[in-house]
């Protein structure tokens, strides 16, 4: 099963009793954290009484039940729900005031159970903790949110919730005019080698620092670690470390006939599973560092090809509001239209949603091909 990460907060967070929910106005009290979800598939699913199943309080208009399952990759909150089955059982429109943006909220339902065949028959043993919100918007403590429009159809894609930004991790060569630099010593105004526009300057850039706790109570924020050759012959040419979040270069026969283009771009998380691809569970802490260029490239980062940060929707969402600010001052064609939607740049290859890239992943493993492989 693939694992996914988002970012929560819970009824603690908005003072609300554990199993209470409510359409209203909440301060939020609490910092988000990361949960964790193993799947089967891209959809974070709702409870039913559909597909045969008898607890027939359940809504059932529209609602999906995933009979697969849908369990907590680590305990969150101290719980001892690791393994547990989540539900998205509600959502709602949710009016961020701090922010100024819009968006929905999933209310998600933890189960006291861990085997997805019986738990709706006897609600698993009942709801363990309370209930917890995702977002396809940044939420962070101290904003003021309104949650209206309530609805039973609460059923997600992962791909829309809010899960961080794609990032190099600190140490990591980026292949400049000057030979290869880390990226951490790069600044706005130096340059990059790019596949398509040759150097490049960098108009933003930041830095995020995790340490031991950060990565404790938020295993999703762990970083990949892509081990020399694991991408094609020579490629990288060392360990590539990236946020699960950051997209590689994938370019191959075997793309070009499942997605239409010969070189795409997958993000790091979706390619986990595949010979020499992995969590970094060493890691006692971490540094994040991304950078914008003028227009969104393909940059080498240890003699790999990968992006530069590309400020669509979900990567503007996951900054904190100094930093959304900044690059919105530098690139106001992004900005925020009436419907709280940026408006999108053009990526420098296609970029393939996870159920595509794990397919994708998937056919290489099969076939034994490299997922990067020369033209010809």
């Amino acid at each position: 099963m693939a694992v996914f990460s988002f970012s929560v907060i819970s009824n603690d967070d908005i003072g609300l009793s554990p199993n209470n929910f409510s359409e209203g106005t909440f301060t939020v009290g609490g910092a988000p954290r990361m949960m964790t979800v193993a799947d089967d598939d891209g959809i974070l699913d709702d409870e039913s009484s559909e597909d045969g199943l008898s607890h027939s309080d359940y809504q059932t208009n529209a609602e999906t039940f995933d009979p697969s399952g849908q369990l907590l990759g680590q305990d969150i909150d101290g719980l001892g729900a690791s393994g547990h089955i989540v539900q998205s059982v509600y959502k709602f429109t949710i009016y961020n005031a701090s922010t100024g943006q819009t968006g929905t909220a999933y209310m998600l339902r933890i189960y006291n159970g861990s085997d997805p065949a019986t738990f709706m028959d006897d609600w698993g043993g009942g709801q363990l903790g309370p209930y917890y919100y995702a977002f396809d918007i940044p939420v962070a403590a101290g904003d003021s949110i309104t949650l209206s429009n309530g609805d039973w159809r609460g059923q997600a894609q992962y791909d829309a919730l809010v899960n961080g930004v794609p990032c190099f991790v600190a140490g990591t060569l980026i292949a400049t005019p000057d030979g290869e630099r880390a990226v951490e010593t790069l600044g706005v105004g130096d340059l990059v080698f790019t596949q398509d526009a040759g150097a490049q300057p960098i108009a933003w850039c930041s830095a995020r620092y995790l340490d031991a706790r950060d990565l404790g109570l938020h295993p999703g924020l762990r970083p990949v670690r892509i081990a020399a050759g694991a991408l094609g012959a020579g490629v990288p040419q060392r360990d590539l470390l990236v946020s699960p979040q950051h997209r590689i270069l994938v370019a191959s026969d075997t793309t070009h006939r499942v997605s239409g283009a010969r070189e795409v771009l997958v993000a790091a998380k979706h390619l986990l599973g595949l010979p020499g691809i992995s969590v970094d569970l060493q890691a006692q802490d971490v540094t994040y560092v991304h950078f914008l260029c003028p227009a969104h490239q393909v940059v080498f980062a240890q003699g790999a090809a990968t992006e530069s940060m590309l400020p669509g929707a979900q990567a503007l969402r996951s900054l904190s509001p100094q930093a959304r600010a900044e690059v919105l001052a530098l690139f106001p064609e992004l900005g925020f239209g009436a419907d709280a939607t940026p408006q999108g740049p053009v990526p420098a290859r296609p970029c393939l949603n996870g159920r595509h890239s794990r397919n994708l992943a998937a056919r290489h493993h099969r076939s034994g091909k490299s997922l990067v492989q020369s033209a010809g």
